[in-house]
């Protein structure tokens, strides 16, 4: 549904975290459309946005190792990789890539075990980061969807003294956000035209319909969706 806001014209856009086009291209279903909870990070939306259901949530996934023997702990976490990797492949609903959850991510195809595996120190551990996105179900609410991930983890035979968790940041996402551009210019344009007569303008420009699509979390698993547009009015002219 599309919303508009009546009690202003239009907002400034505060700078948004953005991708190169290549990798956007690549993983658009979760890079581009992940969006950071912390309330600091939400920009101001325009006069007029969606409000959706996101499609996921995306965890950071950390798995570490104590086991003091060096070539034991990187065994230990090669196969765990290995593991997750199987799982991934078998399992519907769950996505696993490399990367840092919220920010850019790559295709686990790309990802080796070489390139994430890192020490800790001589005998202090080592382990390795992923990122985990989780379908969100028909009206489950964001207690399931961390629950469903818990238990995914819990049921994992992971080798030695492997742990494998989930991070305290999750990332709410979308996909498909181009989709929703065709309705959300037709309501911009409606409020053109309104605003238009209701304030007898002479001219009205309106600038960044160029910009693409972004998305914001609005509350626990939805998000507002909308187009960074800026309307002036010239009255009397």
């Amino acid at each position: 549904m599309v919303v508009l806001r009546r009690w202003a014209v239009a907002f400034g856009i505060a700078p948004m975290l953005v991708f190169g086009a290549d990798a956007q291209d690549r993983t658009a279903n979760v890079v581009v459309t992940a969006t950071r909870l912390n309330p600091e990070d939400l920009q101001k939306t325009p006069n007029v946005f969606l409000r959706v259901p996101a499609d996921f949530v995306q965890f950071g996934l950390t798995c570490q190792s104590s086991t003091r023997d060096v070539a034991d702990r990187r065994r230990e976490l090669e196969g765990t990789f290995e593991s997750l990797l199987d799982w991934d492949r078998r399992t519907d609903g769950f996505e696993l890539n490399g990367g840092e959850a919220g920010y850019e991510i790559v295709p686990m195809e790309t990802v080796s075990f070489d390139e994430i595996y890192s020490e800790f120190g001589y005998q202090a551990g080592g382990g390795f980061d992923l990122t985990l996105a989780v379908d969100i179900r028909d009206n489950e609410n964001f207690e399931g969807v961390k629950g469903r991930v818990e238990s995914a983890l819990d049921g994992m035979a992971f080798r030695g003294r492997v742990e494998c968790f989930s991070d305290d940041e999750q990332f709410l996402g979308l996909r498909g956000l181009d989709e929703h551009r065709a309705d959300l210019l037709q309501s911009i344009s409606d409020e053109v035209e309104q605003l238009q007569a209701a304030m007898g303008a002479d001219k009205v420009t309106v600038t960044g319909l160029e910009s693409r699509v972004i998305s914001q979390p609005s509350g626990a698993l939805s998000m507002d969706v909308f187009i960074p547009y800026l309307i002036s009015l010239e009255v009397g002219r």
